[in-house]
C-alpha cells in the first residue's frame, strides 16, 4: 500500500507543480479581471472620442495605443454584436451596422465559428474577454509543454519553454487583439500532432486535424499561415528522419489528410473569407513597388536592442517613457509589430541550447533565425510576398515574430537540459554570458546610431534600468547554479522557471489595460437620441482625420454595432471594395485616412450620398451649413435631422409615384417589407447588394438589381405586396455541410484510436 501511495505521489506532485508553474504567471496577468471584476478591454481609449471625450479631461486619458483602440473599436464591438445575435438564436452572417451592411463572418476575425468563443454569449463579451485571453495563454503553455516532452525534454525544460512562449512580449503585446493569441496558441499543438502521427495511430490524425482547424477558426489567417508554414517545414524535417520510403509516404499521407480535414472543418469561415477577399479593398497583385512599401514597414534591425530591454524605445503603456520606435523605412512603428523580447534568462538559455548540438536543436535555431530575418525585411520576406497568393495584402512582416518567440522558447528548453544534465562543461556554458553580452552591446550601440539618424536623438528610453540589471544578475545566477554544489543543483530547474516568469511578468503585467465597460462606453445623450430617432434608417458621422498620436473623431466606425444603430462608416481588415470605390467616386476624396487604409469615413455631408444611404441624422463635431438647424447635445456634438430625405427603403409604382411601406422584419440576415404595388413597380433598399442575398416577392424568387451602383433594387411588373430579402450565401451552406462531414471524420478517427488503445491495454493485462 505504501509503495502504491509513494508511486502515486511521485507522479501527482510533479504534475501539480508543473500545472502551477504554467498557470500561476497567467493568473497573475489577469488579477484585475479576477479580483476586481474589470473587463479585459481597454475601453479607456474611447476617452479620445466623442461623445465620451466630452465627459473626460485630457489628463484622464491613457496613453494612446492604436492596437488597444482596435481592441475596442473592432473586436469588442464585433463581440457584442455577435453575442447579441447568437443569444437571439441567429447566426451573425451579415453586419447591418456598418458600411450600409457588410459580410460579417467573411471578415474572418469575427471568428463566429471558433468553439471557445461560445463563452461570449454565455458570460457576456466584456466578462469573457479576460477568460478567453487567459485560456489561450494557458493552451499555449500546456501545448508547448507537451510538445517539448515529446521531443525528449525534461519537465523543467518543458515548463520553461511553455512559460517563455505563452507570456513572451509578442503574446502580451498582441493580447488585446484576441485573434492573435487564439491562432498562435495552437502552433505547438500542430507540431505535436505531426510528431504523434509518426506513430501511425488514427487518433493522432484527428488530433492534428483538430489543432489545424482550431487555428484556422481562431480568426487571424496571417498568423495561422505562419503556423502552417512552420508545420510544413517541421514535417519535412521529420520526414527526413524517417527510414524507408513506405514509412515516409505514410507519414506525408497522414499529414496531408489531417490538413485537408482541418481545412474542411474551417470551411464555413474560410469560404466566405475567400469570396470577400476577391472583392475586397485589398485586392491586388504583388508588385515591386508594393514590396518596397512592405519592406519599409519591416522591423528595423535597431530593434535587436530590445532583446536586452523590451522598452529600449519606450512603451505605449508608459506615459513617462512614450514609445518612439520606427520601422525599417523610418516610419511610425507599432510597439507590437516589433515585439521580440523573450526574457533575459530564456535568451541566455537559448544561447546555451544552441551550443548543445543536441538532435532537434537545429530546427528551432533555423526557425528563430528565419523568422527574425523575415521580420527585418531581408530577401527571405520576398519569398513570402511574391510566392504565396494573397500574402502581398497582409500586414507587417514583423508579425512573423510569433515563430521567433516559439523557436526561442524551444531553444531555451534545450538550454535548461544542457545545463542541468551537464552536457557542457562549466567553462563552455559560462562563455555564453560574455559572448551574448557583447552581441547585445553591439545591438544597443547600433540602435543608438539608428535613433540619431532617424529621430535626431541618440537617447534611447531605458526605463527601469535597475530592475533590468537585477534580472540580468538573476539570469546569470541561474546559469551558474547547475554547476554549484550538489545540494544546490536541485534548486536550479524551479528557479529557472520562476526567474523566467518574473522577468516576463515584470514587463508584461502593466502593458494591457482593463476597464469597466459600463462606465467607459455608456450610452450618452447623443447615442440615446440616435437610438430613439433613427428607427430603420441610418446616421452619418462627419469625420476627417485620424492620428497615431490620438484621434479626434465622433462615433467612429463599428460603434454603431455596439449600440444597434446603422452607420455609413466602416472599419474592417476585409471590406467590400465596391463601397470604398463608391464613396471615393461620390465624395471625390479617399474615404480612408492616410494612417488607416482599413477605415472609411464620410468626410463631407453631400446630399446625394446621404440620400442614397438612407441617412436620417447627421452627427458633427462642428456646425454644418446647408442642413437646417441642428441641435447640440450635452456631449458637445451637433445633430441634424433630415426631415424630408429619402428613407432607407423606398417604393414607387410604375408611374414613379411614391408608395407607403411598412417594415415587417428587419434583422441582420433577413429583411421583410410590405409595399402595396397594385400594378407593379420598384422597391429600393439602401443596403449593399452582395452575393448571397436573395429576394422573394410574395413568395416568388425575384432578381436583385444594383441601385446607384451598389445598393439593392427589385422591380416587378405584376401586383406585389411583400418583399422578403434573405442572406443565404452558398458558401455558408456548403461550409456547414463540409464542417459536419469533416467533424464526423475526426470523431470516428478519435473513437477508433481510443478503441485500439483499449484493446492494447487489455492485451497487456492478459497476455
Amino acid at each position: 500500500m505504501r509503495s502504491r501511495r509513494s508511486t502515486l505521489a511521485a507522479s501527482v506532485v510533479p504534475a501539480v507543480g508543473i500545472a502551477a508553474a504554467l498557470a500561476l504567471p497567467i493568473g497573475l496577468l489577469f488579477w484585475r479581471c479576477i479580483v476586481m471584476g474589470e473587463a479585459f478591454v481597454p475601453a479607456t481609449q474611447a476617452r479620445y472620442l466623442a461623445p465620451w471625450s466630452a465627459h473626460q479631461s485630457q489628463t484622464d486619458r491613457p496613453p494612446w495605443n492604436p492596437l488597444h483602440y482596435d481592441s475596442v473599436g473592432q473586436f469588442h464591438c464585433w463581440a457584442e454584436f455577435s453575442a447579441r445575435e447568437i443569444r437571439e438564436g441567429r447566426l451573425p452572417l451579415w453586419n447591418p451596422y456598418q458600411m450600409c451592411g457588410a459580410p460579417f463572418v467573411a471578415n474572418s476575425q469575427s471568428a463566429v465559428y471558433y468553439p471557445l468563443n461560445a463563452l461570449r454569449p454565455m458570460l457576456g463579451p466584456a466578462r469573457a474577454a479576460g477568460w478567453l485571453a487567459a485560456l489561450h495563454l494557458l493552451v499555449a503553455a500546456a501545448l508547448t509543454y507537451g510538445f517539448m516532452r515529446s521531443v525528449g525534454a525534461s519537465r523543467a525544460a518543458s515548463a520553461v519553454a511553455g512559460i517563455t512562449y505563452s507570456i513572451s512580449s509578442w503574446q502580451i503585446a498582441w493580447l488585446h487583439l484576441p485573434t492573435f493569441a487564439a491562432a498562435s496558441c495552437w502552433l505547438p499543438g500542430i507540431l505535436l500532432g505531426l510528431r504523434l502521427i509518426v506513430q501511425r495511430g488514427p487518433a493522432s490524425v484527428a488530433a492534428l486535424a483538430a489543432a489545424i482547424a482550431m487555428s484556422l477558426l481562431a480568426g487571424h489567417l496571417q498568423i495561422t499561415l505562419y503556423c502552417l508554414i512552420c508545420a510544413a517545414c517541421y514535417g519535412i524535417y521529420l520526414a527526413l528522419s524517417i527510414r524507408g520510403v513506405r514509412a515516409v509516404t505514410a507519414f506525408v499521407g497522414r499529414a496531408l489528410a489531417a490538413l485537408v480535414i482541418g481545412l474542411l472543418v474551417a470551411s464555413p469561415q474560410l469560404l466566405p473569407a475567400a469570396e470577400l477577399s476577391r472583392r475586397s479593398h485589398r485586392i491586388g497583385k504583388p508588385t515591386s513597388e508594393g514590396y518596397k512599401a512592405y519592406v519599409a514597414y519591416a522591423v528595423h534591425p535597431a530593434a535587436l536592442a530590445t532583446l536586452a530591454h523590451p522598452d529600449a524605445f519606450g512603451n505605449p503603456a508608459n506615459a513617462d517613457a512614450p514609445y518612439i520606435g520606427f520601422s525599417r523605412g523610418g516610419m511610425y512603428f507599432n510597439y507590437a509589430e516589433g515585439a521580440m523580447y523573450v526574457g533575459l534568462l530564456p535568451l541566455l538559455l537559448a544561447a546555451v541550447g544552441v551550443t548543445g548540438l543536441r538532435r532537434g536543436s537545429p530546427f528551432p535555431l533555423l526557425l528563430a533565425a528565419g523568422a527574425l530575418f523575415i521580420a527585418v525585411g531581408t530577401p527571405l520576406a520576398m519569398a513570402l510576398y511574391f510566392g504565396i497568393p494573397g500574402f502581398s495584402q497582409s500586414g507587417s512582416p514583423g508579425r512573423v515574430l510569433v515563430l521567433w518567440s516559439f523557436g526561442m522558447a524551444w531553444l531555451a528548453g534545450i538550454g535548461v537540459d544542457v545545463l542541468c544534465r551537464h552536457e557542457r562543461s562549466p567553462r563552455q556554458a559560462l562563455l555564453v554570458v560574455p559572448a551574448l553580452g557583447i552581441v547585445l552591446a553591439m545591438a544597443v550601440s547600433y540602435a543608438s546610431g539608428a535613433a540619431r539618424e532617424t529621430l535626431g536623438t541618440a537617447a534611447l528610453q531605458w526605463p527601469d534600468t535597475g530592475r533590468q540589471l537585477g534580472l540580468a544578475a538573476l539570469a546569470i545566477a541561474c546559469i551558474v547554479l547547475p554547476f554549484a554544489r550538489h545540494r544546490m543543483r536541485a534548486y536550479a530547474p524551479p528557479l529557472m522557471a520562476i526567474v523566467a516568469a518574473c522577468d516576463l511578468l515584470a514587463h508584461g503585467a502593466s502593458y494591457n489595460a482593463t476597464s469597466r465597460i459600463d462606465e467607459e462606453l455608456r450610452a450618452t445623450e447623443t447615442i440615446e437620441r440616435l437610438q430613439a430617432s433613427l428607427g430603420h434608417d441610418r446616421f452619418a458621422p462627419i469625420n476627417h482625420n485620424w492620428s497615431f498620436m490620438g484621434p479626434t473623431a465622433s462615433l467612429p466606425p463599428n460603434f454603431g454595432a455596439l449600440f444597434a444603430i446603422r452607420d455609413v462608416q466602416g472599419y474592417d481588415s476585409l471590406m467590400p471594395g465596391q463601397y470604398k470605390r463608391w464613396l471615393l467616386d461620390k465624395v471625390g476624396a479617399d474615404p480612408s485616412p492616410p494612417e488607416v487604409g482599413n477605415m472609411l469615413f464620410l468626410r463631407a455631408p453631400k446630399n446625394d450620398v446621404l440620400d442614397a444611404c438612407g441617412v436620417r441624422m447627421i452627427v458633427s463635431a462642428a456646425p454644418l451649413s446647408g442642413h437646417g438647424n441642428g441641435t447640440i447635445t450635452a456631449d458637445g456634438l451637433w445633430l441634424y435631422r433630415r426631415h424630408d430625405s429619402p428613407s432607407r427603403v423606398r417604393a414607387n409604382d410604375q408611374s414613379g409615384q411614391a408608395m407607403p411601406v411598412r417594415w415587417l422584419r428587419d434583422t441582420p440576415n433577413a429583411v421583410r417589407i410590405e409595399a402595396h404595388l397594385p400594378n407593379g413597380g420598384t422597391l429600393r433598399l439602401s443596403d449593399q447588394r452582395w452575393p448571397g442575398w436573395t429576394c422573394r416577392v410574395d413568395g416568388r424568387p425575384t432578381p436583385i438589381a444594383a441601385e446607384n451602383g451598389i445598393f439593392r433594387s427589385v422591380s416587378v411588373e405584376r401586383p406585389a405586396r411583400v418583399f422578403e430579402f434573405r442572406y443565404e450565401p452558398a458558401t455558408t451552406r456548403l461550409g456547414h455541410y463540409l464542417m459536419a462531414l469533416s467533424a464526423s471524420i475526426i470523431a470516428c478517427l478519435a473513437g477508433l484510436g481510443l478503441m485500439r488503445g483499449a484493446v492494447g491495454l487489455r492485451e497487456q493485462r492478459d497476455p
